[in-house]
């Protein structure tokens, strides 16, 4: 086991160097057109001191984006990789800024964009690879061993709170209850090597994006409260959105209509009774997929693979969820959200909120046309499946944020662009 620890940062000395002097080739490659290479770097690049900085600056946008990652994602958490993509945008996105107050110009857009590509892609692949190599050794008491097990890109180092702790841990997990000498040695070990620390819960959604309903406590519901101010911020600009994008969306509709009215019969709107924020009832408007008779028969059942009530062009529509483009209007009157738990119909919040705990909690914010638990999970097409789709809107409402809901953005845009999980 110790060859394996010292061999990460043996691994991440090589690739740090061979990624610094990748980006280095790149720069010089490029602005001296790939002619002279090191004639260029010597006569060229070295004697001018602000085209020096603009090309050493890319390797300390590449350093400085490897360190924020490492500090604060020292877990392979449900965003870590879209957190590697926006940091390293950001570090670029700064150093441009420096650039432009510190009166250095940018000698080539073009070098610039490839270099920020490029950081990335390597950082992801440094990453990936650290991960699948070394992975991050986090200590845990033997009682938390199978209910990490699952989890095989962290290796797990089962350590006995009476004994000195384990070398070269990378975090340790503390269980939500210990008597004073279990917790004592733990908390000397701990102040030393300054092994950083995480409760069992929260370490558990972390790697999970959920929140356990057999987990749940008091000290968790009263932590499951949406913020207000960022309801109240994201409401005007989810409205100002959708006001900038209505006329687009209509064009797009009517198209889209006629296609259907030229598929089957029928008309091109569906609208259904669904419910809201704190239960309250409203209409929501899609464009219609199932075949006109199903949509009026009034039978409430989950949506299946392949099923017959779906269109020809409705399968279309749903595999790149255009049909939930009016749902706009639904924002527009405040009835929806861009994101946030999908709308049930009421016979099925009727017989749920029977059956399943907390259940009526998802209504606490306002339902979204794309949300974290349809990212995450998908579609569910039973009650127990709803169940665990619940446990992903909790831990929505209890980590609503602007970079929770950014994350959503993009893996939607990854679903839709796949056409991933449609029915």
């Amino acid at each position: 086991m110790e060859k394996v620890v010292t061999s990460r940062p043996i691994f991440s000395w090589i690739f740090h160097i061979l990624a610094c002097l990748t980006i280095l080739i790149v720069a010089v490659a490029l602005l001296s057109g790939s002619n002279n290479f090191f004639l260029y770097l010597q006569n060229d690049l070295l004697p001018v001191p602000q085209k020096a900085l603009f090309v050493f600056g890319l390797l300390s946008a590449y350093i400085v984006s490897l360190v924020i990652i490492s500090r604060t994602s020292p877990l392979p958490s449900f965003d870590f990789f879209n957190r590697i993509v926006v940091t390293t945008l950001i570090c670029f996105s700064l150093y441009g800024f420096i650039l432009a107050i510190s009166r250095i110009g940018i000698f080539s857009r073009t070098l610039f964009i490839l270099e920020a590509v490029t950081t990335t892609v390597l950082l992801l692949g440094y990453f990936s690879l650290r991960l699948k190599w070394f992975p991050p050794r986090v200590g845990i008491v033997a009682s938390m061993q199978d209910r990490f097990s699952d989890y095989t890109t962290i290796q797990w180092v089962v350590f006995d709170p009476l004994l000195p702790l384990p070398r070269d841990l990378d975090m340790m997990v503390l269980g939500g209850t210990a008597d004073k000498i279990a917790i004592d040695p733990i908390a000397e070990s701990v102040s030393k090597p300054h092994v950083p620390v995480i409760a069992e819960p929260d370490i558990d959604e972390l790697l999970s994006g959920r929140v356990a309903l057999s987990k749940i406590t008091t000290t968790l519901l009263a932590q499951l409260r949406s913020p207000r101010s960022y309801l109240a911020v994201k409401r005007v600009g989810e409205f100002a959105l959708s006001l900038i994008l209505t006329p687009i969306i209509a064009i797009f509709c009517i198209f889209l209509g006629a296609l259907i009215k030229i598929d089957s019969p029928g008309p091109v709107f569906f609208r259904q009774t669904r419910i809201g924020l704190n239960g309250s009832q409203f209409r929501i408007i899609k464009l219609r997929t199932m075949s006109h008779q199903s949509a009026q028969s009034g039978k409430v059942r989950f949506a299946e693979p392949g099923d017959q009530r779906v269109t020809r062009m409705g399968r279309w529509l749903r595999s790149y969820r255009l049909d939930e483009l009016p749902q706009f209007w639904n924002i527009l009157r405040g009835e929806m959200s861009l994101i946030g738990p999908r709308p049930e119909q009421p016979s099925f919040v009727d017989q749920f909120e029977k059956t399943i705990p907390l259940y009526l909690l998802r209504h606490a914010v306002r339902p979204g046309i794309t949300g974290w638990a349809q990212v995450r999970y998908g579609y569910a097409a039973s009650e127990e499946q709803t169940r665990t789709k619940l446990e992903y809107d909790l831990f929505y409402i209890k980590h609503m944020s602007v970079w929770l809901d950014f994350n959503i953005f993009l893996s939607t845009l990854h679903t839709v662009l796949l056409r991933k999980g449609a029915r």
